[in-house]
């Protein structure tokens, strides 16, 4: 009996080209590959590198992602099918079609395919991203390229009025094609004249017709290079060749199509604004680790600085410290900065953990000065599951002692240890002030005079995990109006598992404004939380500006100088100094105008407007309650206002 054949099934490989660490899927047929390997910082773990065997990575300053694809033509001889997509793009391979979004790219907005937040197994279960459905859309096809993009100009004109190419660089192209390859002059005309293209470099084909196409495309933009001088361009000029290989993946689809033998298809494409991998975070040292955990955006930045460096400046050799800092925002450039401010401290590790996928689908509650940064330390839990318990700490502080000191307490049964809020203790024995109901009623607190400050606390991550989720702590955060947001929350859900540490450790800053102050509030409070804070203010550990008075902002602000004796370490010490000078300048600015003004209620997004001042002031509502506080204590004019200046220069000389 004659046995039946059975068919081989092809071998596809989609490599997905990244230049950073990013979530790819877990695939038999994906392969990440980092671009760029030979001139980075460093290699990225567990994906392929295009600087092994035959390559151009050297030159992916130029050529982009097309060195992951010269890097598979010479060195990938065993795919029948071969794909490129990028660590934030991808096909959809899902047979619905979805509506597609406009996304802002920095260039304004365009049409940018379906639209993701994030990179997730939710996202790519709707593209149809499973190996099955991959297999048999690739296997039917000898070519697929992205559905096109069109912004109604002819792809010439779209070259070039496109601010980022140089349109002499498309014409050298057109002349080397029209001389070397003169079958492909016919598509250079209708691509040229035409207004649809099929951008970034995406596709997959079948091998003998990538090696066709490989061929062509590297042929072309090798004389290209050689013909073109990107010397003295900006960043994005110099990545001609990368534009060019585009447009050339269209003039050969427009040329393959003719040929009338090759099936083609279109898919739509995706974009994730977030393709971070989400990590559980790990101890950073096998022995002595001392885990603090931070928040803050790209803005606080520099305050963040600050804080490590007092860390560090404390910091004992017989101590690992562990440093993490959870953010949503902040950019790579500023964490190389601070990275770099940790180097050369063997016993200190700095790590940045993006949140987003946490938080995003989650509407907080955000007023007066607290930011979304404030909720990051509810999924504490989660993402250092690994760990036994940790410090979180502020960004608007310096800590004037080791903070290992704090760690080394002994929370076994607890879920948290922190300090009572001296503030909040003198509110509640306030007859002008609603704080006492709120919390009698709203918190339902049975020791409110026990209420702690939670910008320092020391978290059992062991007890946490046994008595909430994270999800209903978020769940919580969000269907309940917290006045003091997250502090409010901890303190209804952790009160009777609290161990309460000595006032030092987070020592409240005083604030003054026209006829009161902090510390005349605290002495509403109890005898006994009034004496602590005031014998906490005489040895400090940990200093809070906690609070719209801020020491980077007033250099006159209580206990300013803990904080300057750090900043001046940092390496953001310049950019401090120079957003207080643009603060005191703007207290100064317009002063006729300003004075006597208050903030308008409306608040955008790029700014807020004071009433009689011309222009937008691009600072949060403190720095603007600060101009007006300034305005009432300091009158313009005067020798207290004059008196200021001259304390403002010594800062600022």
């Amino acid at each position: 009996m004659e046995r039946k054949m059975e068919k081989k099934e092809p071998k596809i490989s989609i490599y997905v080209s990244c230049h950073k660490e990013s979530y790819v899927p877990e695939m038999e047929l994906l392969k990440p590959i980092q671009v760029g390997a030979a001139i980075a910082e460093k290699g990225l773990p567990n994906m392929l590198h295009d600087d092994v065997g035959e390559n151009i990575s050297g030159k992916n300053r130029q050529y982009c992602e097309l060195t992951a694809q010269y890097w598979a033509w010479k060195n990938d001889k065993q795919s029948d099918y071969l794909g490129f997509m990028h660590y934030r793009r991808y096909f959809s391979f899902s047979p619905c079609h979805f509506p597609e979004e406009l996304y802002n790219d920095g260039h304004g907005k365009v049409r940018d395919g379906i639209v993701f937040d994030f990179i997730s197994e939710k996202a790519l279960k709707k593209l149809g991203f499973t190996e099955r459905m991959i297999k048999s859309t690739v296997s039917q096809y000898d070519i697929i390229v992205p559905t096109v993009w069109t912004n109604g100009e002819s792809m010439y004109d779209q070259y070039k009025n496109w601010e980022d190419a140089c349109i002499e660089d498309f014409d050298i192209m057109i002349q080397i094609i029209c001389e070397y390859y003169p079958k492909y002059i016919p598509y250079v005309k209708k691509y040229i004249n035409g207004s649809e293209g099929h951008l970034y470099n995406m596709f997959i084909m079948r091998r003998d017709v990538f090696e066709e196409y490989s061929e062509f495309v590297f042929s072309v933009l090798s004389m290209v290079e050689n013909k073109i001088d990107v010397s003295g361009r900006n960043g994005a000029q110099e990545r001609a060749v990368a534009y060019l290989g585009e447009r050339l993946l269209d003039i050969f689809y427009l040329y393959i199509q003719d040929k009338g033998n090759v099936k083609t298809c279109e898919l739509q494409r995706a974009l994730f604004i977030e393709t971070s991998p989400v990590k559980k975070v790990m101890p950073a040292f096998e022995a002595n680790n001392v885990a603090v955990v931070l928040s803050a955006n790209d803005y606080y930045v520099p305050y963040l600085s600050t804080v490590i460096q007092s860390i560090i400046q404390n910091a004992k050799s017989e101590n690992n410290y562990d440093l993490i800092v959870m953010h949503s925002s902040i950019e790579e450039d500023s964490i190389k900065r601070v990275t770099q401010q940790c180097q050369g401290h063997i016993n200190i590790s700095i790590r940045f953990v993006n949140v987003s996928q946490y938080i995003k689908k989650y509407n907080f509650y955000i007023h007066m000065h607290f930011t979304i940064e404030t909720w990051y330390r509810l999924v504490i839990q989660d993402l250092f599951e690994s760990y036994s318990k940790v410090v979180y700490l502020d960004s608007d502080l310096v800590v004037d002692t080791d903070i290992a000191d704090l760690y080394n307490i002994d929370v076994e049964d607890y879920l948290l240890a922190a300090t009572r809020d001296a503030d909040v203790a003198g509110l509640y024995n306030r007859k002008d002030i609603p704080r006492k109901e709120y919390m009698d009623y709203k918190l339902k607190l049975r020791n409110p005079y026990d209420y702690f400050q939670a910008g320092v606390i020391l978290i059992n991550i062991d007890e946490f995990k046994k008595t909430f989720t994270v999800k209903e702590l978020l769940t919580l955060a969000t269907t309940e109006t917290w006045e003091f947001v997250d502090q409010d929350l901890l303190n209804t859900y952790c009160q009777g598992r609290v161990k309460l540490v000595d006032m030092s450790w987070n020592v409240l800053t005083d604030w003054k404004e026209e006829n009161w102050s902090r510390i005349k509030t605290i002495n509403f409070g109890p005898v006994g939380i009034v004496n602590e804070y005031m014998a906490a203010r005489k040895k400090p550990r940990i200093i809070h500006y906690a609070g719209f008075q801020k020491a980077w902002d007033m250099p006159y602000c209580d206990m300013a100088e803990y904080f300057w004796r750090y900043a001046r370490q940092t390496p953001y010490y310049e950019i401090i100094l120079d957003r207080m000078n643009m603060a005191l300048h703007r207290v100064t600015y317009s002063e006729e105008k300003v004075v006597n003004h208050t903030v308008e209620e409306n608040i955008d997004y790029d700014g807020i407007r004071v009433q009689g001042v011309p222009d937008m002031l691009y600072a949060d509502g403190l720095l603007i309650k600060l101009i007006n506080m300034i305005n009432r204590k300091y009158p313009i004019g005067s020798k207290k206002r004059n008196r200021l200046k001259k304390i403002a220069k010594l800062f600022l000389k």
